[in-house]
């Protein structure tokens, strides 16, 4: 499952770019504020938050 789940990050990610991600969460309601927060990092395997 987990390598499944890479391969849908990776191909996700190769289409969309960190800016089209985040209009999208916007649209679905994903992300409601501004916050350093962003759909792209949200779908990175390892990620820091800062």
């Amino acid at each position: 499952m987990a390598k499944k789940m890479k391969a849908w990050i990776k191909t996700i990610r190769q289409l969309f770019s960190s800016e089209e991600l985040t209009r999208l969460a916007r649209k679905v309601g994903f992300i409601q504020r501004q916050r350093s927060l962003t759909a792209e990092v949200t779908i990175q395997p390892h990620h820091k938050v800062s």
